[in-house]
């Protein structure tokens, strides 16, 4: 994860907290947004949400939630079925609940 935020910012330790800081609020937002349109049974927003979150997962260097934002976008876009979003969603909240922990404990 560090070296790919080093290699956006250029090593330079307050533009990566920045992104840190950044990344810690905005998903936790994006947790809870979420969470209410699973609920919601609301697919175009989580469409929507996902798509916005993408690029935060590649400068945080998290690939595998990127891959996963992408699955969950094609299922959202494709309908496979609601079952299927709905699981692969609560994968990402998972997992991106566990990136958020994992951010805070970056020390640098």
């Amino acid at each position: 994860m560090l070296n790919k935020l080093k290699e956006v910012t250029g090593g330079d330790k307050k533009q990566m907290q920045l992104h840190i800081d950044s990344y810690i609020d905005g998903m936790t937002g994006r947790v809870n947004s979420l969470k209410n349109a699973l609920e919601q049974e609301n697919y175009q927003g989580i469409g929507n949400i996902v798509m916005k979150a993408k690029p935060h997962f590649m400068t945080m260097g998290f690939d595998d939630l990127y891959r996963l934002a992408n699955h969950v976008e094609r299922s959202v876009n494709k309908i496979y079925s609601k079952d299927m979003v709905k699981e692969h969603t609560r994968d990402l909240i998972n997992d991106l609940e566990a990136s958020i922990e994992k951010v805070k404990k970056v020390k640098l």
